[in-house]
């Protein structure tokens, strides 16, 4: 399955079926909803939801999860726009992207286009891949910092 799931992938993203979904992250103190992990999921067909394990390790070995990334930010703040102000959005961020030296640019770009606050948002870098050159993953986190995220969680 994983073949066609992998072939099927660059059709999957050009058709939007890989849509953001969300999950309520809580602060246990006051009981509040904080913010909302934006979790990707493939509707692949009628009533057939692929799990994202399966998908994620695809898009990273074909090269498309930074398509992947940018179409589900830009889903998610175009919903979020208008949530309370105090709502952020967290999204995992593949470490295979730390080799990409615009993607802090591309991230910061597609959050304003959407006018969502750039500093509403909060990304986590997964541990799903080897992160190979050190220096340039810490120069783009540096880069993703200084443009104002709430948080950076690696």
């Amino acid at each position: 399955m994983n073949s066609d799931l992998a072939s099927e992938l660059p059709r999957a993203l050009q058709r939007n079926e890989i849509v953001p979904y969300y999950q309520p992250i809580v602060d246990l103190q006051t009981r509040r909803i904080v913010a909302f992990e934006v979790l990707a999921r493939w509707h692949r067909a009628p009533h057939q939801i692929i799990n994202p394990l399966e998908f994620i390790p695809l898009a990273e070995k074909a090269g498309l999860i930074g398509d992947l990334t940018e179409r589900l930010l830009r889903g998610a703040c175009l919903a979020a726009v208008d949530w309370p102000a105090d709502i952020q959005l967290s999204l995992n961020i593949s470490p295979l992207l730390l080799q990409d030296a615009a993607m802090p640019d591309r991230l910061h770009r597609i959050a304003g286009e959407a006018r969502f606050p750039f500093r509403r948002l909060v990304f986590e870098i997964t541990e799903s891949a080897e992160v190979k050159d050190f220096d340039t993953a810490g120069s783009i986190l540096g880069n993703l910092r200084s443009l104002g995220p709430h948080r950076l969680i690696s």
